[in-house]
């Protein structure tokens, strides 16, 4: 296992380095309060997620913006496809977090890719209603847009 912190007065805003050398499952780098911009976290962030790696973040000091408009989820079997409009303001890339009617959110995950404004939600069980809440990324305060759906059998 390595472990690698990166101090905010380093002022990384890139970790494109890091996830090309060799970390992987188990590993552990600490990239919180470095000004990391939202391309960075969509793509450089998730990929050493994707990898195994955990990865620490911060929300990063950035503009406001509203919530995300109009978003829908299609269910399908055991997935939720969600689309969405951009808020106002220039959002690169999103967070989102879901739940069942009984549970709790998980954590605020990145989406990859997302200046597409779509993503799908899987491994849901179907006939179980879920609450999808979704903000651009890099600000705690920006707003969320919330909807429900039921994933079901075709």
């Amino acid at each position: 296992m390595i472990v690698v912190s990166v101090s905010p007065e380093s002022g990384v805003t890139s970790v494109t380095a890091l996830w090309l050398r060799n970390k992987g499952d188990g590993d552990h780098v600490s990239l919180e309060w470095n000004p990391l911009d939202a391309q960075t976290l969509a793509n450089d962030v998730t990929a050493l997620r994707d990898r195994g790696v955990t990865v620490l973040v911060s929300e990063t000091p950035s503009d406001v913006l509203g919530a995300p408009q109009g978003l829908s989820a299609a269910p399908d079997d055991g997935e939720l496809a969600l689309t969405w409009r951009a808020p106002s303001g220039s959002a690169v890339a999103y967070e989102l977090r879901w739940r069942s009617a009984a549970g709790t959110f998980n954590d605020w995950a990145v989406v990859p890719c997302s200046s597409k404004r779509r993503h799908t939600v899987t491994g849901l069980t179907n006939g179980t209603t879920y609450t999808v809440e979704l903000r651009a990324a890099g600000n705690a305060g920006n707003g969320v847009a919330t909807t429900s759906a039921t994933p079901a059998s075709p």
